[in-house]
């Protein structure tokens, strides 16, 4: 009874899925309507089912095995599609609300990858009320799993700081053999924070530690 419940539940979340993903594509590609990006728009469509079908599947393994797991990943994806879709019509917003997306975001990759990834944030609190690009560090983070072999052998370690007003993300780079980067995700973020900010993203890949630096509005 309880798993039929639990498929139920998964299936109302998960109906929100394709418009928050979509959302998060406007909000990053800077599309008018997500719904008809004419590059990747295919790609995108395919994305939002395929990650429909991993939340379900993790979901319903959570309900089966550890059901008070399961609880506390609804309420994180919940907090992660309602910061989706706070942030569609914001150019900027605070460096707190962006920590407190990602300690969402990245509760739902440790269902999947489980200890094998941990991240050290180190922010002041008087750095809370800095200002950045909306969805900046999931696109960070997101860069950081896609290309890099995270497993027991190999766990991550992302570390988020703040230096010279600038929002730093490193990571040691386990780069996965088959990983072709196009750089598109970094370039949208260039753009944008060229665009809102005035001033451009840093990277440096040296010593096998891969560094995004990300300007800041602290005025």
């Amino acid at each position: 009874m309880e798993v039929h419940s639990g498929i139920y539940i998964c299936n109302a979340i998960v109906s929100t899925v394709d418009y928050g993903l979509l959302l998060a594509a406007k909000l990053i590609g800077r599309a008018d309507n997500p719904f008809t990006l004419q590059i990747g728009g295919i790609r995108i469509l395919l994305v939002v089912w395929l990650v429909k079908l991993v939340i379900l599947g993790l979901l319903l393994a959570e309900i089966e095995y550890n059901p008070a797991n399961a609880v506390r990943f609804t309420r994180n994806l919940s907090d992660v599609y309602r910061y989706v879709l706070q942030s569609q019509d914001k150019t900027l917003i605070t460096l707190g609300e962006e920590l407190e997306f990602i300690h969402s975001y990245l509760f739902l990759h440790k269902v999947r990858l489980g200890n094998c990834i941990t991240c050290n944030i180190t922010i002041p609190t008087e750095a809370m009320e800095y200002q950045l690009p909306p969805l900046t560090l999931q696109l960070l983070v997101e860069n950081v799993i896609k290309h890099n072999s995270i497993n027991s052998n190999k766990p991550m370690e992302i570390t988020i700081y703040i230096t010279d007003h600038f929002l730093v993300v490193s990571n040691p780079i386990h780069i996965k053999k088959s990983d072709i980067s196009s750089g598109v995700g970094l370039q949208n973020l260039s753009n944008r924070c060229k665009l809102m900010i005035g001033t451009d993203i840093l990277i440096n890949n040296e010593n096998q530690i891969f560094t995004v630096k990300v300007p800041l509005i602290y005025e």
